[in-house]
């Protein structure tokens, strides 16, 4: 069990992203990675060359990148890990729309309701 005086907090990319690309650099076995932001600058080409090379010796890796967040650069980045021996997978999640809007959205509209008033009060029908 690992108490507080075990953890150290890392403020940021620029104390984080070296020990993680050293912790993939060091993986035996596997890695599992999952980003929002994943970009084909200078630190995303980090990232892709240690990720790259973990797979060629043999580990298992596993990319999950957001669709929106790298969505600039995200299917050249699955395009070269992917030929690199990693699974990648770009994860888009569905539009959200505002319940008000919902109906004109879908293909049937929800059924409408009529307000009725009742003893001075205004109602929603059933």
């Amino acid at each position: 069990m690992q108490t507080a005086q075990d953890l150290t907090l890392l403020d940021g990319g620029a104390e984080a992203f070296p020990r993680m690309v050293l912790a993939i650099e060091q993986a035996r076995e596997s890695v599992q990675l999952e980003m929002y932001l994943f970009r084909l600058d200078a630190t995303g080409r980090r990232f892709v060359a240690a990720l790259s090379a973990a797979a060629a010796r043999g580990v298992t890796v596993r990319v999950s990148l957001d669709g929106w967040g790298s969505s600039q650069d995200a299917r050249e980045i699955k395009a070269e890990l992917v030929a690199a021996g990693c699974a990648v997978s770009i994860q888009v999640l569905a539009r959200v729309v505002p319940s008000s809007r919902a109906g004109a959205q879908s293909s049937q509209a929800p059924p409408r309701r009529r307000a009725r008033r009742v003893r001075g009060r205004h109602q929603r029908g059933r």
